[in-house]
């Protein structure tokens, strides 16, 4: 048997259409992230919601915004760090005094 394979020397393996995939997956997980753990603060009757900014680049979640005690706090950084998803949290929330 005989083989007649060639190798194309300008052939360039292009990875930038899966980079793309993956870049368009991972904003779109973000974006659930955020949306999702915003109606779940929203629908907790333990924390005031609208005083707490979410955002999610790549898997991390970023807290910012004012809550009311430590217990608010905590409630919403571990509400964050067990949703889907999340690789890690920055927990950047200040008790108002």
């Amino acid at each position: 048997m005989k083989n007649n394979l060639t190798v194309d020397a300008n052939y360039r393996n292009d990875d930038s259409a899966d980079s793309d995939n993956k870049s368009f997956s991972r904003a779109w997980h973000d974006m659930t992230v955020t949306a999702g753990l915003k109606m779940e603060f929203a629908a907790h009757d333990e924390l005031e919601a609208s005083e707490i900014s979410v955002s999610t680049d790549n898997g991390v979640v970023t807290l910012k915004g004012n809550v009311k005690n430590a217990t608010e706090k905590d409630l919403a950084v571990e509400m964050a760090r067990g949703y889907d998803k999340v690789v890690d949290v920055k927990d950047q929330l200040v008790v108002a005094n």
